[in-house]
């Protein structure tokens, strides 16, 4: 969650405030922290749950549809070097205003963003945990949550990448368990339902969700 918050709100004051650079490692990992973000771990389960063991599917159809988002945000990074995100590439690249209307436009789906993941971590919470008045009092929660996310932005940058790099390691460790305890559980009769792909579409804003964030990364290439 502090992902989201960071990639809108603190990459480009810390930048403008010149706190210093991070190293390439740090940027790498970083970058992956922003792209595995909670929707790759939150996700299989609903994905398989609409249409079964087809749902691994919709991870290469929806990076199929990044590519062309992928692909323009690499030639503007090259066009426009320096801070990277939609302001610093759209203003640059056509005006002012239309770098403001971008920059917004992504900030206020990403407060959309917050805001359902805000819900599920509190549900998550309050059901995992049996933590039962996290959902009686849902606006203190909100507000607890939200001054941990202002207090973290007021971390500097570079230590803030020595904080993310730990999480990345540990968020990669269930998805490298679960690919390592493949080799004991696999089956050669192993086969995949096709006659619910179909419903594959049901799974687009899950994974997209999941993936969103590539053009954060942009953001910390002038670091």
């Amino acid at each position: 969650m502090y992902i989201i918050l960071f990639k809108n709100l603190t990459i480009g004051f810390k930048m403008s405030a010149n706190q210093g650079k991070i190293s390439y490692s740090a940027a790498v990992l970083m970058s992956i922290n922003i792209m595995v973000g909670a929707g790759i771990l939150y996700a299989v389960g609903p994905m398989t749950a609409s249409v079964g063991n087809v749902s691994f599917l919709g991870w290469p159809l929806i990076a199929l549809l990044l590519c062309p988002i992928v692909w323009s945000l690499i030639q503007a990074a090259k066009l426009f070097p320096g801070e990277g995100g939609f302001y610093h590439y759209c203003a640059t690249g056509i005006h002012p205003l239309a770098g403001c209307i971008a920059h917004w436009g992504y900030f206020l789906g990403y407060m959309g963003t917050a805001a359902s993941v805000s819900t599920v971590l509190r549900n998550g919470l309050a059901t995992n945990l049996g933590l039962g008045f996290i959902e009686e009092y849902p606006v203190l929660f909100n507000l607890v949550l939200v001054s941990a996310y202002a207090l973290i932005n007021t971390i500097s940058l570079s230590k803030i990448s020595k904080v993310q790099s730990i999480a990345t390691l540990l968020k990669l460790l269930p998805i490298f368990t679960v690919l390592a305890l493949m080799a004991f559980y696999f089956k050669s009769d192993l086969s995949v339902d096709m006659s619910s792909i179909g419903g594959l579409g049901a799974t687009v804003s899950t994974v997209i969700f999941a993936y969103w964030g590539v053009e954060a990364c942009c953001n910390i290439g002038g670091l």
